[in-house]
């Protein structure tokens, strides 16, 4: 007996077993242990538990699975030239009126949500895309050539 044929059985017992008598849910026990050679104790658990319907996952909705979010944050990456979360999120503000001009007017929530996302979320949504694009090399270029040719001041906090 396959499974979709053990699933059609159980729906048909499960209507009349809840509501038998003792006498008969032995019967219909008997029954269901020998046509699915299912253990007792297991087939009475199935039977008590009826049809396992999928659980919620528990916590907070998800408030960035909007795939058009997904969509303007990949473009923006890409245009951005793939930086970490860290700079990405703080180039969203400069790059969302170019984004605009080119693609056309924001709704004012997905404006919000995009200005409001945090780095450890945009790692998380970005992370089907990086795994799919092409990773970026290494720069070759040695800073020690940049070093005396521009100067650059370090400022010491706190003395």
């Amino acid at each position: 007996m396959g499974a979709f044929e053990r699933k059609s059985y159980l729906i048909a017992i499960l209507s009349r077993y809840p509501s038998a008598s003792r006498v008969i849910k032995t019967k219909i026990l008997d029954e269901f242990c020998a046509v699915c050679k299912y253990n007792r104790k297991y087939a009475i658990r199935i039977l008590n538990r009826g049809l396992a319907t999928k659980r919620k996952r528990s916590g907070p909705k998800p408030v960035y699975q909007e795939s058009h979010i997904l969509d303007i944050l990949k473009r923006i990456w890409f245009a951005a030239d793939q930086p970490c979360s860290l700079k990405l999120k703080a180039m969203i503000p400069a790059w969302l009126p170019s984004y605009e001009d080119r693609h056309g007017a924001l709704e004012n929530e997905v404006k919000e949500k995009l200005l409001s996302i945090s780095r450890s979320t945009i790692d998380r949504l970005l992370k089907p895309v990086r795994t799919k694009s092409k990773p970026k090399g290494q720069c070759t270029t040695k800073p020690s050539i940049f070093k005396t040719k521009i100067p650059i001041q370090m400022h010491q906090t706190g003395s």
